[in-house]
């Protein structure tokens, strides 16, 4: 079950009276040596703050546990209704659903202050900024160039599926990793996953659609 944005609670402000604080949050919490991590997830808030000069920003309480998945789709009917362009805990953050961003173009920037844990984390052209651990239940999915994902700690999954996206990941990454640039999908996924259109490319949706089933989208 999704939960919509607004049943969440926390506090909507305007992103632009929010921002200064994220990159802040940044700052600290990046302690990574020898590498100018830091601007690598700050320059996706200013670029936010830039595109959405009247968008607003939901904040979540440090520690808040969804009980459902959430999506982050700039069409959602919450998102639009509140003009949200971010949603931002400046802490962890516990989702017992997936996360959804399935728009490849854009999406919400979530920035997480700690670490974030999921069910299935499926994102497309939002920028995903998370200054701690990424842990996800079962999958990881990155899909399209337009967005992006920035993992301060270790990203851990059972499948992380990068699919042309920009990803960096600070600290380890446990998982099965399989990538686009560098791994014949046509050979990794079932033939289920993949449209008559593009034999090359499986389907994200698809793949959702099996793992809900409880079928394998992997040969």
């Amino acid at each position: 079950m999704n939960r919509t944005l607004t049943s969440l609670g926390g506090t909507i402000v305007d992103f632009s009276q929010v921002a200064p604080r994220v990159t802040d949050s940044i700052k600290a919490n990046l302690k990574v040596s020898g590498f100018d991590y830091p601007d690598m997830f700050e320059e996706f808030v200013r670029a936010q703050a830039r595109q959405c000069p009247s968008g607003k920003a939901l904040v979540l309480e440090p520690g808040t546990a969804v009980d459902g998945g959430i999506c982050l789709d700039p069409e959602d009917p919450s998102v639009a209704a509140s003009s949200l362009c971010a949603l931002v805990c400046f802490g962890d953050l516990t989702v017992a659903g997936d996360i959804l961003n399935r728009n490849l173009n854009r999406g919400l920037l979530l920035f997480v202050g700690g670490n974030l844990c999921v069910a299935s984390l499926f994102k497309g052209g939002g920028c995903f900024l998370v200054t701690g651990d990424v842990v996800a239940q079962d999958l990881i999915v990155t899909e399209y160039n337009d967005g992006v994902l920035r993992v301060g700690g270790d990203l851990t999954a059972r499948h992380f599926i990068n699919l042309d996206q920009d990803v960096l990941v600070a600290g380890a990454t446990n998982a099965n990793t399989i990538s686009q640039d560098e791994d014949l999908l046509s050979d990794i996924f079932v033939p289920e996953v993949f449209d008559d259109d593009d034999p090359e490319l499986p389907c994200v949706d698809k793949i959702i659609e099996r793992q809900r089933a409880g079928l394998a989208f992997l040969v």
